[in-house]
């Protein structure tokens, strides 16, 4: 991923086009995180938001870094906004012995069984009509010993948080849109993802693809950029790649955030 950077405020929000925070007053628009500042994202986008779509973003975000991403955030001691700090412990819900009913167990950070659960898809699954099935698989990265913790706190079985896949898909969409912005500027394309991002739309496969061969893992903790544009029935995408985790070795996303004007 590129060095810190702020650019330049936008003046609208880049989800509803609204001029200002609130509809009460003239309150100056919110910074956007253009990839979470708790997956230690660096690319700031001043003046993007209205408080209505940041609570919106917000609640996706939160509900994909306070879950299936939780346990790794921690493992690579990401940033954090919690005022608690870090925390000593994290849950897990498991049994002791078979035919018991599952429990949690607040287990110490230094032997939480971390896993980085995120989807897979075929990368012609960009453009597919609305409604149509797609193939994408969850892609696994175990950064701990599963068997030892196991061994350790004598478990028959147990389970993580698991991967919202329509949250996940909705945050991916957020920083394809945000990042394009960022890049070419608000007006200057036709946006593809704000009504999936913002929930009006569940059409979470139509511009939303995978990598075939992502290559191999990074020395960047993410990866993205804007790709050559790719055409489809006349008309010119602008595509971001984007490959959050690179550096595990994590999947590649090909993202068609704007139409061409």
């Amino acid at each position: 991923m590129a060095d810190p950077k702020t650019y330049d405020g936008v003046g609208r929000c880049v989800y509803c086009g609204a001029a200002s925070y609130t509809k009460e007053a003239n309150d100056p628009l919110a910074l956007e995180h253009i990839i979470p500042l708790a997956l230690d994202g660096t690319l700031e986008l001043p003046a993007a938001s209205c408080q209505a779509c940041e609570r919106i973003t917000g609640r996706i975000e939160q509900i994909v870094l306070r879950g299936s991403l939780r346990g790794i955030r921690e493992h690579l001691g990401l940033k954090s906004r919690g005022k608690e700090g870090r925390p000593d412990t994290l849950p897990i819900f498991g049994v002791r012995n078979e035919g018991e009913k599952e429990q949690r167990f607040d287990v110490p950070i230094e032997d939480y069984p971390t896993t980085l659960l995120m989807l897979t898809a075929r990368e012609a699954l960009i453009f597919l009509p609305p409604g149509s099935p797609h193939d994408g698989q969850v892609w696994n990265y175990f950064a701990t010993d599963i068997g030892k913790f196991v061994a350790k706190y004598g478990l028959h079985s147990f389970s993580h948080p698991a991967l919202d896949a329509h949250s996940f898909l909705r945050m991916l969409g957020k920083i394809a849109h945000s990042f394009l912005t960022a890049e070419i500027g608000l007006g200057t394309f036709r946006p593809t993802l704000p009504d999936m991002i913002l929930g009006k739309s569940e059409d979470f496969w139509r511009y939303i693809g995978g990598v075939d061969k992502p290559g191999p893992a990074s020395e960047e903790l993410h990866e993205i950029s804007i790709e050559p544009p790719r055409q489809h029935e006349g008309r010119s995408y602008h595509m971001v790649r984007l490959r959050l985790f690179a550096r595990l070795g994590a999947p590649a996303y090909l993202i068609a955030a704007g139409e061409a004007l």
